[in-house]
């Protein structure tokens, strides 16, 4: 019941003065709301007893909470509905997030949330919100087969490793300009992280140490450049793919600091980048609507980067996401790739050789305005039916696909809908058994959210 309290005073926070004149009061206030109403949910039974009055009481509340907030702030009855009233975030363990096909309705019973089919994909309270960043997070991933740890790299220069089991956080001070990404070796004992500042620096995850710094990609010659990407093969964790300013993909043995050849060059500015699980193709998107692929050949020698194929989706709509996939057994696909395209499009493509080629399958606008920042596919599909793709918007929202329904209806079928960022959600991670998932906006601000 509580979601839907934080999701009235989350719309309606707008109208408050206070709110209207401080920009930077009103994440604060709605953060702090959400603290306080866990804390203080976590000091009430999870049974009704005493002066509990079940379903109907809470609707009830909730009822006269908007009729009074409506009065408070002189505003007309259709500015916001309690059926077209979507969720918010916050709540104890017992609660659960709604959909917006579960809102209050006065002519339907109440039906608790354990029997609606939305419950798979339901994240019914926040975890932990963390606040250490002054400035955008631009990526975010948990630990691999990890559920309580993660990575996070900001623009104000930092690495941060979170664990959720202590609430607690380190950082890891090293470049002197904005973090654009990072990533984590399979063993979970090393993370590459570059930056604007065109520095490439290897940390031991578990002294919490800087190992190796790499500077001068282009050549003193050439100028100053820094780096927009950065992977670890999965085939051989020693080498790096970083993509260059310039325009050059290039690999570099981390162990030496040495780079193995001059890189192959690609049009337009990098904003997304993925690499297959083999380790044998890679994917870029710019910012001209392009989705260039790179064959890795040779890896676990010496490794060598060959351009593959093209694909152009749109001018001028830059491609802010990509994520790739095995298999999606539930459509009867192979390996396939999903796409953000920042026209509020997401893209299925499937991947049809070696050389990393795709090849349309499906393309659906979603219902969040405005457009879609990033998505990634949810990393459990086997254990329920519907194939789940989650994705972040710049109105602050979070919202979870089922691509499944896309396929068969032809539209749009977004299934539960989480708010409580303000600002634009711009990197996602999940737990490996789904049991969290952190969101993080371009305020610095990171959600977690407790299944």
């Amino acid at each position: 019941m509580w979601q839907e309290v934080l999701a009235v005073d989350s719309k309606l926070s707008q109208f408050r003065p206070i709110m209207a004149q401080d920009k930077d009061l009103r994440p604060l206030y709605l953060k702090r709301r959400l603290q306080l109403l866990q804390d203080q949910m976590a000091e009430r039974p999870t049974t009704p007893s005493g002066g509990g009055g079940g379903p109907m009481r809470n609707k009830k509340y909730l009822s006269l909470r908007v009729k009074l907030l409506k009065r408070q702030f002189g505003l007309p009855s259709d500015v916001l509905s309690l059926k077209s009233l979507s969720i918010s975030a916050a709540a104890p363990d017992y609660a659960h997030a709604m959909s917006h096909h579960d809102m209050i309705n006065e002519n339907e019973p109440y039906l608790l949330p354990e029997h609606r089919d939305q419950t798979r994909y339901t994240y019914h309270g926040v975890h932990h919100i963390f606040d250490q960043h002054r400035e955008a997070i631009t990526r975010l991933k948990f630990l691999h087969n990890d559920d309580h740890t993660f990575v996070c790299s900001s623009m104000d220069g930092l690495l941060s490793i979170c664990d959720l089991q202590t609430a607690s956080f380190v950082t890891l001070p090293g470049h002197s300009e904005g973090v654009v990404d990072f990533d984590i070796s399979e063993s979970n004992q090393f993370v590459v992280s570059c930056s604007l500042d065109g520095s490439l620096i290897l940390w031991d995850l578990l002294k919490r140490t800087q190992l190796r710094c790499v500077r001068d990609f282009e050549g003193a010659s050439r100028g100053a450049s820094y780096l927009y990407f950065c992977r670890f093969l999965p085939l051989n964790n020693n080498l790096i793919v970083c993509g260059v300013s310039s325009g050059t993909v290039r690999l570099i043995n981390i162990s030496t600091g040495k780079f193995i050849q001059d890189g192959s060059p690609m049009l337009g500015k990098s904003l997304s980048v993925e690499v297959n699980q083999q380790g044998s193709l890679l994917w870029v998107g710019n910012d001209r609507g392009n989705i260039e692929s790179f064959r890795l050949i040779n890896c676990k020698k010496g490794g060598k980067i060959q351009k593959g194929s093209r694909a152009s989706l749109g001018e001028h709509h830059p491609v802010t996401s990509l994520a790739m996939r095995n298999s999606v057994s539930k459509l009867h696909l192979g390996p396939v790739l999903l796409v953000n395209l920042g026209t509020n499009h997401l893209h299925l493509f499937k991947i049809t050789n070696e050389f990393g080629s795709l090849e349309s399958l499906m393309e659906f606008k979603s219902d969040l305005r405005p457009s879609l920042m990033c998505s990634l596919f949810a990393p459990i599909l086997s254990v329920r039916e519907g194939t789940c793709v989650v994705g972040g918007a710049d109105d602050g929202t979070l919202a979870f696909f089922d691509l499944e329904k896309i396929s068969n209806a032809g539209r749009n079928s977004c299934v539960n809908k989480l708010q409580g960022h303000s600002k634009p959600v711009i990197s996602l991670g999940f737990s490996f058994n789904e049991d969290f998932l952190a969101s993080a906006d371009s305020s610095g601000q990171i959600i977690v959210w407790k299944k």
